[in-house]
């Protein structure tokens, strides 16, 4: 793997576990709070988010402020669940 691809999956794994530590607490989180969280790089960062969301792994909700709000796909379905 060259040095390119390791930083591209050391980022995705932390935007992963990012989001994923938020949605375990029922927060949605939009870019630029993950940008700050995470410090991945922004064009990166929009990289990988398009990839999650061409897997079906992140859902993007777009919020009344015209901000747009990332979760996993998984813990959206276990919030959906419970509330019904």
């Amino acid at each position: 793997m060259d040095e390119r691809e390791e930083e591209r999956s050391r980022a995705t794994n932390l935007a992963l576990k990012t989001l994923e530590e938020w949605g375990t607490n029922s927060r949605f989180i939009w870019f630029r709070e993950l940008h700050r969280i995470t410090d991945i790089d922004k064009g990166l960062l929009r990289n990988i988010l398009n990839d999650l969301k061409k897997s079906k792994e992140v859902k993007e909700m777009h919020g009344t402020n015209n901000r747009i709000f990332f979760l996993p796909k998984k813990i959206l379905y276990k919030m959906s669940r419970h509330r019904i």
